[in-house]
């Protein structure tokens, strides 16, 4: 029997703790649309800035129940859904637009600018026991060897580091290093990706002894201490003197980003990733490389390219970062962790 109430963590002021509340169910989907029983939400930074106001206009009304790394089982179905019957594992994309403009029928739905819908900021997402997914086509079918709340956390951990890689395949030299700055949950994926797709040395770049280790495991060539006050020198020495291809910064500090313009060699490319508010200084008068770096931001990934990496998951071409699952009761405490970089994976809240 359908319950007609449902657990959910409910944010109803920011910066003040998330409510447990039992809430109305999500309405029967209908047309294309899928209830989904939530097996695992990952926590992302970005829920952080969200609960703590920092995302203007975002979400739209508060109460909102947040949550975008989702995973778990078709539960309902609408009347026009065609590739899922109930039971089946899967995850959800968590991205959208209009869905009719030419960024959107060309397979590019973050470019559009009628719409913007990302599931637990601009709808309600899946620090819940159920979660309405819009449309069929947003989800992605799991193997039977893999269960959704493991998956989850690829949705936006795993394929923003890939979309930022894919975005670097341009500048890609084998007779030169490429550079990735933070190597957290994204940037521990980006190695994977880098040392799968680039042919290059891999220098990675982090503040803490833990995962300057870790990035050496997960494929890094070189490790360098990012409050070292001779990064950028001993990033240079690595590459040569001529600067790397390359430079990933999966951070987004104004040191971060001025580190990468600074060490990318002419014609190379900067790709941002990280959202934490950093300003490029761009001055070709005092490095003449700036008059001919690529710079670009990179926002997620596209519908194609969660396909694509769950597709590498599942024939073990790369491997998934360790996850620490705990209950929704306990998302306060998850967001102090991630606030106070006390996570060295990824959280997965289990409702």
């Amino acid at each position: 029997m359908r319950p007609e109430t449902m657990k959910a963590g409910v944010l109803t002021a920011y910066r003040e703790p998330i409510e447990i509340q039992a809430v109305p169910m999500p309405p029967k989907p209908t047309g294309s649309q899928v209830l989904l029983k939530v097996d695992g939400c990952g926590i992302c930074h970005s829920d952080i800035h969200l609960a703590d106001g920092e995302q203007p206009g975002l979400p739209p009304s508060l109460p909102h129940i947040m949550g975008h790394e989702v995973g778990g089982y078709v539960y309902e179905l609408g009347d026009q859904v065609k590739g899922y019957r109930e039971g089946d594992p899967v995850v959800v994309w968590a991205g959208g637009g209009c869905g009719h403009c030419s960024y959107c029928i060309s397979g590019r739905d973050l470019l559009c600018t009628e719409e913007f819908r990302w599931l637990g900021t601009t709808i309600p997402g899946g620090y819940a026991e159920y979660v309405l997914v819009e449309n069929e086509r947003f989800m992605v079918k799991l193997g039977t060897d893999t269960l959704p709340r493991e998956a989850a956390p690829f949705t936006d951990a795993a394929i923003t580091g890939y979309g930022a890689v894919r975005k670097a395949i341009p500048y890609f030299d084998p007779e030169s290093p490429v550079l990735a700055l933070g190597i957290g949950a994204i940037g521990t994926y980006g190695l994977q990706y880098l040392k799968l797709m680039s042919g290059c040395e891999i220098i990675a770049v982090d503040v803490t002894a833990e995962k300057l280790e870790a990035a050496l495991a997960w494929g890094a060539t070189y490790s360098l201490d990012g409050n070292s006050e001779s990064l950028e020198d001993d990033i240079m020495a690595l590459a040569g003197g001529q600067g790397v291809c390359a430079a990933i910064d999966f951070i987004g500090t104004d040191k971060t980003v001025n580190t990468a313009l600074a060490v990318t060699r002419a014609e190379g490319g900067v790709i941002q990733t990280g959202m934490a508010g950093g300003v490029a200084r761009v001055d070709g008068s005092t490095n003449p490389r700036h008059w001919s770096v690529n710079m670009q931001f990179s926002l997620g990934a596209s519908l194609k390219q969660l396909r694509e990496v769950m597709a590498l998951l599942q024939t073990g071409r790369i491997r998934p970062i360790a996850v620490d699952y705990r209950p929704l009761e306990e998302i306060n405490e998850v967001h102090d962790d991630i606030r106070h970089n006390r996570v060295p994976g990824r959280i997965v809240v289990i409702p």
